[in-house]
């Protein structure tokens, strides 16, 4: 009992950490993000926690060794991906800067397996949902106390949180929507109703909308995934009308796209982010295939990231697009592990809605859109010491691990809907 009490408490000092909560301890309400760009690195506060929570990690971890090493195996290609990041430090322009963000990477993704063999994915869901909670009682709380620590000053007093920024704030909170939107607490689940319009709120104070857009669109799309549950012929018609549906709205959302972005208070730039992308074009032309090495591109005022800077105008902290910062870091290999991890990951979040009953089978789904669609204006993604890290690592252990058990078991547990959609799935 006493070692599941510092479990709950490391986990929840954990992701308070990975949203950012400690750089707003420390810093307040300076400009953290140019801070971080000019550096080029970490802060020596920061790393000094991380190596805290790693130790503490390392000790949880060494308590159910044999298993997180049995689920290290069912999770082989994120195994690939940090052995990718390793190699890096070979070519790598700073080694130095990339071993370190590669140990600290490496204790991230245990910890994330760790979770993953720890928790069933419903259980993980639902201990997420009450941490998130708990931080949006604290926001609440620091909103009439001391606003400064929430509220972002060089963004018009954007709703900020317990991150750094805006946009980091918005990824999390954008989480908590659709968390709250199909997960039921086990214990007094009226209080869903009371959270998930203030977590709507808050997400729309945060002004980020790259959030904000990716929120709007998985969850508009969500209920559309039920249709894994309807036989193979119905699928077949619902396909066609759903690619139908979703051609003309692209088509649209492209021919509007100036109107719609005015209408949000944005720019055809994107607040500069194109052309932070522009120059990162050029800079991945350098070094197509491998990359600049992991983590190492962004080194401050030296190197390319100052070619960056003075181009684009601004002091970028990242290539705000995961998928830019994941070719700059790891090049065309990185590229193509990430590809087949999602490709096994949307198996299985599939397969999750097919055996599991009610709204909940769709949360897997909803957070690998999410991260997928957050990442083509952010860089929080899967292959850094984040919270998208964190979280997206233990959903896939827990998915690739229950995948193994259903394999095993018998298939009178497996939830199957033959030729129409069951009424169970309005069930929580």
């Amino acid at each position: 009992m006493f070692i599941r009490i510092i479990e709950r408490i490391f986990l929840s000092v954990l992701f308070l950490f990975l949203m950012g909560v400690v750089t707003v301890l420390l810093y307040g309400d300076n400009n953290t993000d140019s801070l971080l760009a000019l550096q080029g690195s970490l802060h020596l506060p920061i790393v000094i926690i991380q190596l805290s929570l790693s130790a503490i990690a390392v000790c949880l971890i060494s308590m159910r060794w044999r298993r997180v090493v049995s689920a290290s195996i069912r999770a082989w290609p994120l195994l690939i991906l940090a052995g990718i990041q390793i190699l890096s430090i070979a070519w790598s322009i700073n080694p130095g800067l990339s071993a370190r963000r590669v140990l600290l990477e490496l204790v991230m993704l245990f910890i994330g397996i760790y979770l993953g063999e720890r928790y069933s994915t419903d259980t993980l869901a639902r201990l997420l949902a009450r941490i998130l909670c708990q931080t949006m009682v604290l926001i609440a709380i620091l909103y009439v106390v001391a606003p400064r620590f929430v509220l972002d000053a060089d963004q018009h007093n954007a709703l900020k949180g317990l991150s750094q920024n805006k946009n980091g704030f918005g990824f999390y909170i954008g989480l908590t929507v659709a968390l709250l939107l199909v997960i039921r607490f086990r214990r007094f689940d009226w209080l869903r109703y009371l959270f998930l319009p203030a977590a709507i709120a808050m997400l729309l104070l945060s002004r980020s909308m790259t959030s904000v857009g990716s929120a709007f669109l998985i969850l508009a799309t969500l209920p559309l995934w039920l249709v894994v549950r309807l036989s193979a012929r119905q699928r077949a018609a619902n396909y066609t009308v759903l690619g139908i549906g979703v051609a003309t709205c692209g088509s649209l959302f492209a021919l509007f796209l100036s109107q719609i972005l005015a209408l949000v208070g944005k720019d055809t730039t994107l607040t500069g982010r194109t052309e932070v992308w522009k120059q990162l074009v050029v800079a991945i032309g350098h070094r197509p295939l491998l990359g600049y090495g992991y983590g190492a591109f962004w080194t401050g005022l030296s190197g390319e990231s100052l070619d960056v800077f003075i181009n684009a105008g601004w002091f970028a902290p990242s290539a705000h697009n995961a998928y830019l910062e994941l070719w700059l870091g790891l090049g065309i290999p990185g590229l193509c592990i990430v590809a087949i991890i999602f490709w096994y990951a949307f198996r299985m979040a599939v397969e999750y809605i097919r055996t599991e009953p009610g709204w909940a089978g769709l949360w897997p789904v909803a957070c690998i859109l999410f991260i997928l669609v957050h990442g083509g204006g952010e860089s929080e993604f899967i292959y850094d010491s984040s919270f998208a890290c964190c979280l997206f690592t233990a959903l896939y252990t827990s998915l690739a691990l229950r995948t193994v058990r259903e394999r095993r078991s018998p298939a009178r547990n497996r939830f199957q809907n033959q030729g129409a959609l069951s009424t169970e799935f309005v069930a929580g």
